[in-house]
């Protein structure tokens, strides 16, 4: 579900939907509702949030493809997307447990 995409958008980002809404220049309350699924976002809004967090429109409105566009990855993630695609499926399995103890243990701090 497209709400579902927000939430896991706004995690992604480190934002929350204050944040988002100053950030694109939207009304917080018809961000709460784009975000919760009362209302649909207009194409306007798919298009700030794509040029401003480099979230693909395709991935928010229908989980289409990756979530950031290309030009969004910082050189560090690239060259770490790069190397996952070399592993095998136990090892990025291996990778992605270690990253979630890795955040798990920053969010403890």
């Amino acid at each position: 579900m497209e709400e579902n995409r927000w939430r896991e958008m706004l995690k992604a980002l480190g934002l929350t939907q204050r944040e988002l809404a100053e950030s694109i220049g939207l009304d917080r309350g018809y961000l709460s509702r784009i975000v919760n699924g009362r209302v649909d976002g207009t194409e306007r809004v798919y298009v700030l949030v794509e040029q401003v967090h480099g979230i693909r429109r395709e991935w928010l409105r229908g989980g289409d493809g990756p979530m950031r566009t290309e030009e969004a990855l910082t050189d560090d993630q690239r060259r770490l997307l790069a190397l996952v695609e070399e592993l095998d499926e136990n090892e990025a399995r291996a990778v992605l447990a270690f990253i979630r103890c890795l955040r798990e243990e920053a969010r403890r701090k």
